[in-house]
């Protein structure tokens, strides 16, 4: 059994539940495309807009840019590519969601769209379960970020509304002070005093409230531009970066690939064993995962990574026997810590060994990528659903 092609069945309606309140900019220049990219997307997206260039996109967005949640382009196109549509959106705009779609083999010009803050770079002719997979991504991120934003609107609703409480509390105390002196009156003073206690209380709570949900906002955000962040300004060769590393460092990186074997041995044991004896395997895993975290620590010119892997450890960490006890969950979450390490292989390999990464950074975005969607990956499994994953529905790709 692909249990790739499992997750991708259960994620499906999750994608639909995300698109169903979304618009949708296609941007493609190729008529014969069109009806197909309508009915595709027009099953998903609550709004499907397409667009014939880079320009024509442009005057649409400039219209309102906080029309469309997300914009799919591709980047061959007349008058305006794509390349020249994504420097221009985030001329106006850093917050956009883009998705491109490429059959560039121009590695300049796909680096250039890596810099510009894209969400996800996809070849053609376009996979699409992994199609599908970024747009979870993509349209979770966006859904979170609504949500998170309304919650925090209601939050200062309260706040706002406290306050008036309060100040209608505290002119009728003022009117009662002023007018009489009798007991029953002052008894009235004492309830509404111990009432703008109490609402005093709710205020600081809900801004408290409203602090933590700021907090996690600039978290996440902090986290986007860390995942999308640009590379312009550091534009650094693995020639380079060797030059700089004393022969310690080389030396540890060199023996940490006799560590990613240990790692595979590990994954492999979880296969066959049983859920507390995986949990326990788990924890090795974390270990050289902390061993490779000391030595991108000690670089220090790959902060992104750093972060990526810190989480995904946490994330081990937090996995419980019972969630093991899934064979389902099991085998997907080996077949996904497995993708990792022949990530953290091929990285080594082109970076340390061949050397023939022009810019070391350029692996950053993806490399992260693949280390944060494990998570929302491993936890979609157990989501059911009666709608059945349609394969033909984005085969014009």
């Amino acid at each position: 059994m692909d249990t790739l092609d499992e997750v991708v069945k259960r994620i499906t309606p999750l994608v639909k539940s995300y698109a169903r309140d979304m618009k949708i900019l296609l941007v493609e220049d190729q008529s014969a495309n069109i009806d197909f990219y309508k009915v595709a997307f027009g099953k998903y997206f609550n709004v499907c807009d397409v667009a014939l260039n880079g320009q024509i996109a442009l005057d649409m967005y400039n219209k309102d840019r906080n029309y469309y949640d997300l914009i799919i382009t591709d980047v061959d196109m007349p008058i305006m590519d794509g390349l020249e549509l994504v420097k221009n959106i985030r001329d106006r705009c850093m917050d956009q969601s883009i998705i491109v779609i490429t059959a560039t083999t121009d590695i300049v010009k796909n680096q250039d769209l890596a810099y510009y803050f894209i969400d996800g770079l996809l070849p053609k002719p376009v996979n699409n379960k992994k199609l599908f997979i970024l747009l979870y991504r993509v349209l979770k991120k966006i859904a979170e970020k609504k949500e998170l934003s309304h919650y925090i609107a209601d939050l200062e609703d309260v706040v706002t509304k406290e306050m008036e409480y309060k100040n209608h509390y505290k002119f009728i105390i003022d009117k009662l002070e002023a007018i009489s002196e009798n007991k029953e009156a002052q008894d009235v003073i004492a309830m509404l005093n111990t009432l703008v206690g109490k609402t005093d209380v709710i205020i600081e709570e809900q801004k408290s409230k409203v602090l933590l949900s700021e907090k996690k906002v600039t978290l996440n955000e902090a986290h986007e531009k860390d995942l999308r962040f640009s590379t312009a300004d550091y534009q650094l060769s693995a020639e380079k970066l060797l030059e700089q590393l004393d022969d310690t460092i080389i030396d540890k990186i060199e023996n940490f690939t006799e560590v990613l074997d240990m790692f595979v041995v590990e994954l492999d044991l979880i296969e066959s064993c049983s859920a507390s004896e995986s949990i326990v395997s788990l924890g090795r895993v974390s270990a050289y995962i902390d061993e490779f975290l000391k030595i991108i620590d000690s670089l220090v010119v790959f902060p992104i990574i750093h972060r990526a892997f810190m989480n995904l450890n946490e994330f081990i960490h937090n996995i419980k026997e019972e969630d093991l006890q899934n064979s389902e969950k099991k085998m997907l979450l080996v077949s996904l810590l497995l993708n990792v390490e022949k990530d953290i292989s091929n990285w080594i390999k082109t970076i340390f060994i061949d050397q023939t990464a022009s810019n070391i950074y350029y692996f950053d975005a993806s490399f992260s990528n693949g280390a944060f969607e494990i998570e929302s990956m491993f936890y979609s499994v157990g989501v059911e659903s009666d709608e059945v994953f349609d394969d033909d529905d984005l085969g014009f790709f």
